[in-house]
């Protein structure tokens, strides 16, 4: 399935709330994730015990703006923009800082795997990717973000 190809998602783009980003993007940050630890045996998620400096939420109790604060509280809160990113072979999604954290659960919906979200700046006509700055969404009640 093409995550970026999906009704909410197109609906998002549209709305010019959302831009696809080049998937080169999307192959730069994929790299980045093989250097964390990852559980195993599956490999699917990273192994928060071994990221020393992160926090979690229990986001589904959260409301949009008590998300938003969360987030602020993280590293990829000194971007103006976040990207969404699914794998290696999608465009990320780009969106202002706000809107990505407030949507976070359409961004996600429908979408298997991990997914994360990373920070990005807008500089001239091109972006500065935080990579290290990032949220994982695993589908499950909790999020953890890099401080």
């Amino acid at each position: 399935m093409i995550i970026v190809e999906a009704n909410h998602i197109r609906e998002m783009i549209a709305s010019d709330n959302v831009k696809p980003l080049p998937v080169s993007i999307s192959r730069d940050f994929g790299l980045l994730l093989e250097t964390y630890p990852l559980l195993l045996p599956l490999g699917s998620s990273i192994d928060w015990s071994k990221v020393t400096d992160h926090a979690v939420v229990e986001w589904y109790e959260k409301t949009d703006q008590q998300l938003i604060e969360w987030a602020r509280t993280l590293r990829l809160s000194s971007c103006t923009h976040v990207a969404m990113w699914y794998n290696t072979r999608e465009p990320c999604l780009l969106s202002t800082f706000d809107f990505g954290i407030a949507n976070l659960d359409t961004f996600t919906w429908g979408a298997p795997g991990p997914r994360y979200m990373f920070g990005v700046d807008l500089v001239n006509d091109g972006y500065r990717c935080s990579f290290h700055s990032f949220i994982e969404v695993t589908g499950g009640p909790l999020l953890h973000g890099i401080l």
